[in-house]
């Protein structure tokens, strides 16, 4: 896959080195993946969700962390939207959600 957004990590590691190994092991596990659907997603990485259409939490360190992307199967590419604390995912997260419900 291709990761468009590589300035947030590099960004994100500087503020947080000690989650450099997290973030670059995602980056190098998703780098030589090729998505077709949301299934090879969960093969690679089980702990991913996915919050609608194309967007997916990826679980960094455990859950400390969470790195937000929009995948887009058929370019192959992956969006770095940017990387949350546990807080604002579940902000994010329910925003999501409820977005879901209304949209239904």
């Amino acid at each position: 896959m291709i990761i468009i957004g590589t300035d947030i990590l590099e960004r994100f590691i500087k503020k947080h080195a000690e989650m450099k190994n997290a973030v670059l092991t995602w980056k190098e596990t998703v780098e030589v993946q090729s998505w077709e659907n949301p299934h090879n997603v969960k093969d690679t990485c089980p702990k991913a969700s996915n919050i609608g259409n194309k967007e997916w939490w990826f679980d960094l360190n455990y859950g400390g962390y969470r790195l937000l992307a929009t995948i887009d199967f058929y370019a192959k590419i992956v969006f770095i939207d940017g990387i949350y604390s546990h807080k604002k995912y579940m902000k994010i997260s329910n925003q999501a959600t409820a977005k879901k419900r209304r949209d239904k």
